[in-house]
């Protein structure tokens, strides 16, 4: 089920980071506004503030897992034993 979450969000990024997205985001877009004035808009990504409880439920990831860290890969009982 993990995955599936995961895969999920970074599915909705992929759909949202299209080509014609990033596009706009560097080079904005021009709309007719309501006073008839031609302007150009840039579209903007506003970061999602969270706590560290909050922003493991979005990564869909676990605290306190059988490696905590994903690059040595040694076990959370042999944590004490390193140097």
């Amino acid at each position: 089920l993990t995955h599936c979450r995961r895969e999920l969000l970074q599915g909705s990024w992929d759909k949202m980071l299209d080509p014609e997205f990033v596009a706009s985001y560097k080079h904005g877009f021009k709309m007719e506004c309501l006073d008839g004035v031609w302007r150009r808009f840039y579209p903007r990504i506003f970061t999602y503030s969270a706590d560290y409880k909050e922003k493991i439920l979005l990564a869909t990831i676990r605290d306190l897992g059988i490696c905590p860290c994903p690059r040595c890969l040694v076990k959370l009982e042999d944590v004490d034993k390193l140097g």
